[in-house]
């Protein structure tokens, strides 16, 4: 598996690393510090777990998608909303939009969690990304929330399809249009009984890594690694313009 390539920050690095990353202050930081600990290290330290900011921000998250879609998709029949909406509020697209948010590096475990690889497994990020929505609101309001949350879901929140998005086939696309290789993908680990695998795969261009999925069929891991090299790209080119 994959290792996270930046290391992991304690409570505090990490809430100055968030308040960067989204461009608000943390007003009640023992809120953010709250939806970090997963339940792994909240046993450890005898504290709360990120469990209840998690219910909560699981409601804000499908407000704010349902929201969003209503408005920017005015003629869309109800099925296709909800479709559109099931798959942006998944533990695939949340997990996703967790790593982007840099939460793989935040979120509090205990030692034997991490040392498991808890931080790419995708409900530990989704569980994470989901309590970090609900200390947002509870500090900010609805409005910063539903903000943050449709930045972090950039990259797919807009897709023009509606069906559910083929990151596959979106990155193939893209390589043939600049004339690259093909993606190659490769699965790294198979974990988990007969009845409940975990797939990890990567996905390669040029010969270096440029994305990494986690699913529960290996169709859907690839679908996720080339959903994390789309949102690579998307960053780089953001990053781009900034500069220009």
């Amino acid at each position: 598996m994959t290792e996270v390539t930046a290391p992991p920050l304690g409570v505090d690095d990490a809430l100055a690393y968030l308040a960067r990353r989204l461009g608000v202050g943390l007003r009640q930081p023992e809120l953010y510090a709250t939806a970090l600990r997963h339940r792994s290290a909240a046993s450890e330290q005898q504290a709360v777990s990120n469990e209840r900011l998690e219910y909560l921000g699981d409601a804000v998250v499908g407000l704010a998608v349902a929201s969003h879609l209503f408005r920017t998709l005015p003629e869309a029949q109800e099925g296709v909303l909800s479709r559109r909406k099931g798959y942006l509020v998944s533990e695939a697209a949340l997990s996703q939009a967790a790593l982007r948010l840099g939460l793989d590096r935040c979120v509090q475990l205990s030692a034997v969690e991490a040392a498991s690889g808890g931080r790419a497994r995708p409900s530990i990020l989704c569980d994470v990304f989901e309590a970090l929505v609900g200390a947002l609101y509870l500090d900010w309001g609805a409005r910063v929330a539903a903000a943050a949350v449709r930045r972090a879901l950039g990259p797919v929140i807009d897709v023009t399809d509606m069906g559910l998005p083929d990151f596959k086939t979106r990155l193939q696309e893209r390589m043939q249009a600049s004339g690259g290789n093909l993606p190659q993908y490769t699965t790294v680990q198979v974990t988990g009984p007969d009845h409940q695998r975990e797939f990890s795969v990567e996905v390669h261009l040029h010969g270096e890594l440029a994305g990494f999925g986690v699913g529960k069929s290996k169709k859907s891991a690839e679908q996720a690694a080339a959903e994390a090299a789309l949102a690579s790209f998307a960053d780089r080119e953001k990053r781009d313009d900034d500069g220009r």
